[in-house]
């Protein structure tokens, strides 16, 4: 089925979609294919992928008025808006679902625990407290090594741990 025998292909739109050429005005449905390539926005594959270019932000409000006039704006004077009826809504909700966003996974506090040890100045400090623990033990006469080493792992050690708490009690806060 060619735009030509599209049924919505006889939709006159507003201004916006007309051609600066005037050349032939386009649908609704031609407008979508031009933005987001054969694929509809609707596409698991579309919609997954945020790269996609979604540029309704720029368009004028003749535009955006004749690309959705399922919303039933009335641009013009907003107080005469009317809206989606009740059933188009059930329809879009049955059709979409909700409109909310996943619950972000949640982190195990083990798994945040041990995080925290990624920390580039912890991995620096633990690197630096490896190596003076070898130079300890090239020379075991001079204890001080061994007392850098201890209170370098303990210091990481007890970060890690204040770090931890810090970022457990702000998820708490913020996913609860």
């Amino acid at each position: 089925m060619g735009f030509e025998d599209d049924p919505e292909a006889n939709i006159k739109p507003k201004n916006g979609f007309a051609s600066s050429n005037g050349g032939p005005k386009t649908s609704q449905k031609q407008q979508k294919r031009r933005f987001f390539g054969s694929k509809s926005p609707q596409d698991p594959k579309v919609a997954k992928n945020m790269n996609t270019s979604f540029c309704e932000h720029t368009w004028d409000v003749d535009r955006c008025e004749g690309f959705f006039k399922d919303s039933n704006i009335n641009v013009r004077n907003p107080e005469q808006s009317k809206g989606l009826t009740k059933s188009q809504a059930e329809h879009l909700l049955e059709k979409h679902g909700p409109n909310e966003l996943p619950k972000p996974k949640e982190m195990s506090d083990l798994e945040l625990f041990l995080r925290q040890f990624l920390n580039l100045l912890w991995v620096v400090l633990a690197i630096a407290s490896t190596l003076t623990l070898a130079g300890f033990f090239a020379n075991t006469s001079d204890l001080t090594s061994l007392w850098v080493t201890i209170i370098l792992y303990v210091m990481i050690v007890v970060m890690c741990f204040i770090s931890f708490y810090q970022e457990r009690e702000a998820r708490r806060v913020t996913f609860n």
